[in-house]
């Protein structure tokens, strides 16, 4: 019988770890043969755990149906089993799924699904492991290793559209998340380091992206947490790096998104044209609000090359610091929703502001529930009310009595989405008026933005506390008719807006974070909490260490008034004046305080 087969086959079950399987034909020596030598094998196998699963149309695990289907459903799969180590993504998606091979190398059906030409676009089904797509040619030759996320998406190159000059990429994917922190890519694991801008809570965010990073599996000493402005040559080039920030507070954000093709960014950041946006080189869509949690190659390894297959670069970022926050929200404690190759982390409650003043709140983004309470009050230091000032189960709810406070704020909760968000009537008098801004909708992320909103206005300042001089932007009747410092605005900042008559100015918005508040030794511009327990300018004074002057300007008299320290009793004198949100203030300090 050891003579009748050239091959012999048979299938055993062997559980996680390694093995050592041996064959042996004709054990009982019954068959005569000139020599046996060649009748016993053994072979040496490890057998690993990995997880296998499908989607489309960059990340989407629900069932297709449609045209490359031929209009029959299939759905995705996502399966975590043993397989013997060195199996090729190939291999262990023949395991799991039904393909087609027109070539040794690359599936074009895989349950039904197939490679086609459609809406412009041809699409195609391509793995990647760990989040890092597997390069062209090596889906039947790279090893699987343990603990490796094979991850076959049926996609469009970024720029893939049928004679498109521009250069074509394929994006790294977040949806494998703690990958590839975790288990790197073909059995290289490289550290990572947490980059942040050392301003505002972004320390704090910082750290929540590592605790999560450490609860997800990976190994303390393999992360670090860097300020941008303390991150080594090194440090960027060998590890793969988490950017969180603005591309204003950090740079390596805006020179990743500079390079965006090259590196296969998805989302990048244009600061030219009609303004500040996010534009999705996937269908050329622009948004100025929002957070974007994707990834690319890391540029500083190597060179700008997205089909590498070293570390990685991510990014959680906006354009405001608030989406920004949000971004990172979604790496520190919801990963969950990282459930598309790159996620566009969109506003969940949207206030709008209408012509007539009365405000809509809509949360169409949000996906939870079908019954929300709709809660108001006009001073969110004393709270919401116990019982919702309106329930609705549309996504979209208007307040026609807006109008009735000179600032309103509201929450809408199924969970709470969002925070809060609010509507503040801005009463200026004629000539200076000092101010302090909620994250607005749409955004004035710039002086330019802020005298061309506000009315009769024709100068903008503030006073930049690091070179403790002002800054200012205003109109003049030559073209281009707007010069000066176009500075940057900011929550927690405060700002002078001069206007030429009487106006009342009204914004809608999304109340800031409570962020810590960095001094610089001299005179400081800053705005209140919209939720502030400190009422007067004695309490403002006590409450910042080393101040020994707060100050703000009365629009309506047109005159300052200060309160400050003196060496005798009562020790604080000048005007207790009041301290409110959306005013801006100007507090001195005699050493940098946060």
């Amino acid at each position: 019988r050891a003579k009748s087969y050239r091959y012999v086959t048979f299938e055993r079950y062997l559980a996680a770890g390694s093995h050592t399987v041996e064959v042996r034909l004709d054990p009982d020596d019954v068959v005569s043969e000139a020599t046996d030598a060649n009748n016993n094998a053994m072979k040496s196998v490890k057998i690993i755990s990995c997880r296998i699963l499908d989607s489309h149309h960059y990340g989407n695990t629900s069932a297709y149906n449609g045209t490359l289907s031929n209009y029959t459903t299939v759905n995705m799969f996502d399966v975590t089993k043993l397989v013997p180590e060195n199996t090729t993504p190939v291999e262990f998606l023949k395991s799991v799924a039904v393909i087609h091979q027109t070539t040794a190398l690359n599936p074009d059906i895989i349950d039904g699904l197939e490679n086609g030409f459609v809406g412009g676009k041809h699409w195609w089904w391509c793995p990647a492991v760990n989040g890092i797509p597997v390069s062209w040619g090596n889906w039947t030759t790279y090893p699987l290793h343990e603990g490796d996320v094979v991850h076959w998406d049926f996609f469009a190159y970024i720029h893939g559209i049928k004679d498109s000059t521009e250069v074509v990429f394929k994006p790294r994917s977040v949806t494998d998340y703690p990958e590839p922190f975790l288990h790197g890519y073909n059995g290289t694991v490289w550290n990572t380091t947490i980059v942040y801008p050392e301003e505002l809570s972004y320390p704090w965010k910082a750290n929540a992206v590592k605790t999560r990073l450490n609860a997800s599996g990976v190994p303390n000493e393999r992360i670090s947490v860097v300020s941008v402005k303390n991150v080594t040559n090194a440090g960027k080039g060998s590890n793969n790096l988490i950017l969180l920030g603005t591309p204003a507070n950090n740079p390596l954000i805006a020179e990743v998104s500079s390079r965006h093709s090259d590196v296969g960014l998805p989302v990048y950041f244009s600061f030219s044209g009609s303004g500040k946006q996010m534009i999705d080189d996937s269908d050329d869509v622009s948004y100025e609000v929002g957070g974007m949690v994707e990834a690319c190659d890391n540029p500083w390894n190597g060179s700008a090359n997205w089909e590498e297959t070293g570390p990685s670069v991510w990014l959680a970022s906006g354009i405001e610091d608030y989406w920004a926050y949000k971004a990172a929200d979604l790496l520190a404690c919801d990963t969950s929703k990282l459930d598309r190759t790159w996620v566009n982390r969109k506003p969940y409650l949207v206030p709008i502001l209408n012509p007539n003043g009365t405000v809509t709140l809509d949360w169409g983004n949000w996906t939870g529930g079908s019954t929300y309470e709709i809660y108001i009050t006009n001073n969110l230091t004393a709270g919401f009310p116990a019982t919702p000032n309106a329930t609705t189960t549309e996504k979209s709810w208007t307040d026609m009595n807006a109008a009735d406070d000179e600032q309103r704020y509201y929450k809408v909760v199924n969970e709470t989405i969002e925070g809060e968000v609010c509507k503040i009537n801005y009463t200026f008098s004629p000539g200076a008026n000092w101010i302090s801004l909620p994250n607005t909708n749409p955004p004035i992320l710039d002086a330019d933005k802020l005298i061309k909103s506000i009315p009769n206005c024709n100068k903008v300042a503030w006073w930049n506390s690091t070179s403790q001089s002002a800054e200012s932007y205003f109109t003049v009747t030559f073209p281009p008719y707007y010069v000066g410092k176009n500075f940057d605005i900011k929550p927690a900042r405060g700002y002078e807006a001069q206007v030429t008559t009487n106006a009342v100015w009204t914004v809608s918005g999304w109340v800031p974070y409570i962020d810590p508040i960095r001094l610089k030794t001299g005179a400081n511009w800053i705005g209140m909490p919209f939720n502030t327990t400190i009422s007067d300018a004695d309490g403002l004074i006590k409450d910042i260490p080393n101040c020994n002057k707060v100050a703000w300007w009365n629009s309506t008299s047109q005159s300052a008034e200060s309160y400050f320290t003196v060496t005798f009793p009562p020790y604080y004198v000048g005007k207790n004046f009041d301290v409110k949100p959306a005013r801006g203030y100007e507090a001195q300090v005699t050493a940098d305080v946060t």
